[in-house]
Order: C-alpha cells, then sequence, then structure tokens
C-alpha cells in the first residue's frame, strides 16, 4: 500500500495497482515527461477530455491544479503505491536528471 495515512477514498480516489495497466504511447504522451516528473504522476487512462492519473500524494492538490491548468483536461485522481510508482516513472519518463 502507499506510504500516506489515509485511504485512497477519503481523496475521491481509487487505488490502482499499475502493473495491470495499459502504458500506450498515446496514453504516456498525455503527461509531458518534466510534469510526469515534477509531479510524480503517470497517466493510467483517458477518455475524451478526462484524464486518470495516478500519484502516491492524493494531498497534493496544487500540482492537481497545475496538471489541470496544463493540460486543459478534467482530471480524476488514482492512488498508487510509491514504489511502484517510482519504478513506471522512470522507466517511462526517465530518471529526474534526464538520463535513464
Amino acid at each position: 500500500m502507499s506510504d500516506y495515512q489515509h485511504s485512497p477514498a477519503e481523496f475521491g480516489a481509487v487505488f490502482v495497482d499499475l502493473s495491470i495497466v495499459e502504458f500506450t504511447p498515446k496514453l504516456l504522451r498525455c503527461i509531458p515527461a518534466e510534469l510526469a516528473r515534477k509531479y510524480h504522476v503517470l497517466p493510467v487512462a483517458s477518455v475524451g477530455r478526462r484524464l486518470a492519473i495516478a500519484t502516491s500524494d492524493p494531498t497534493y492538490l496544487a500540482a492537481l491544479d497545475d496538471l489541470h491548468s496544463n493540460l486543459d483536461r478534467e482530471i480524476e485522481l488514482r492512488v498508487a503505491d510509491k514504489a511502484q510508482l517510482d519504478a513506471w516513472i522512470k522507466r517511462f519518463y526517465g530518471a529526474d536528471d534526464g538520463v535513464e
């Protein structure tokens, strides 16, 4: 489970196991690498103007607001395990310094 002390439902979110998400190139392009690394998020589903994102910290509301503004999409929150999220972000977007 994630590192935070509250359940995902307390934040209007559901838990997502990233190992079962189909990460297509089209889905991954929904969030630019710099934003994915900066806010520690991954896109997990995209339907129309609605984008579901995984985060390990559902309390980081400023990040969600900024993503909504930058991406011009409605954001749905999903919560993922922090270690799993770290690994997938590094795999798809590279390390914070841009070197894989």
